[in-house]
């Protein structure tokens, strides 16, 4: 086994990223009612790591369908080392994101969550109704005229820390998720195959709702950016667990 085998695993979970990212961009395309593809690009964005991660569970699962897995293991090849090239196609598909992000043509606001912005007439006498955000004035007689440029009532969080914390998170998410995943297929111990499938779906549901809560939290100015990051550091912590544990029962 070598670098054939993995270039075959790389590129057959690449090829499945692949198509499963444009089912994911269709299903975008489908569901935002129209919306920029500024906005569209930043949510293909953030779920290119899962297809990264989907990408690498399918080819491991093809190749130990097929037998392959199992009869590298008889030759005393570690499971996770077998599976490498899948983790290494996953990867390359999902850093795409970081790629999408850092281009600068992706609007991250779309995916910092925020209420709409709040519009306030203020009453000016004679002058009539002005409302700031939106810099428009209506006077008595019903004319209505722009008095300067509009004062935004939400900043915007995706300047500076936050874009920087967003494209970090992405590109953890895309080296850690085909991780993961390796070390999970590949582990041993057959006879705890279920109670390992509920605790790694237990984490993978943790992992999401911190990833959902951060992105929340970031959007209210309520928590630093760096806390985008708790998340993929989770699925980072958990692949080191696996592999101690693999390791010590080796």
């Amino acid at each position: 086994m070598g670098f054939s085998w993995d270039r075959k695993l790389a590129g057959r979970a690449a090829a499945i990223a692949a198509v499963a990212g444009l089912v994911a961009l269709l299903v975008i395309v489908s569901t935002d009612d129209g919306g920029p593809w500024a906005r569209r690009a930043s949510m293909w964005a953030a779920v290119a790591p899962v297809l990264g991660a989907l990408g690498t569970f399918a080819t491991v699962r093809i190749a130990i369908a097929r037998g392959e897995i199992g009869a590298l293991a008889a030759l005393g090849v570690d499971p996770a080392r077998a599976v490498r090239g899948a983790a290494i196609g996953g990867a390359i598909a999902g850093l795409a994101g970081v790629l999408v992000t850092a281009s600068g043509r992706a609007d991250l606001e779309a995916l910092f969550p925020r209420p709409p912005e709040a519009r306030a007439w203020t009453a000016e006498g004679e002058r009539g109704l002005f409302e700031a955000t939106l810099g428009i004035r209506v006077d008595a007689g019903g004319d209505v005229t722009f008095a300067g440029e509009p004062e935004a009532s939400i900043k915007t969080v995706t300047s500076g820390a936050a874009k920087e914390a967003t494209i970090a998170t992405i590109g953890l998410a895309a080296l850690v998720c085909p991780m993961w995943v390796v070390e999970g297929l590949s582990a041993r111990n057959p006879p705890a195959r279920g109670r390992r499938v509920f605790r790694r779906g237990m984490v993978a549901l943790v992992a999401a709702a911190m990833l959902i809560a951060a992105f929340q939290v970031v959007a209210a100015a309520r928590a630093s950016p760096i806390w985008l990051l708790a998340s993929p550091l989770l699925l980072l912590a958990d692949t080191v667990f696996m592999r101690y544990r693999a390791t010590r029962a080796a």
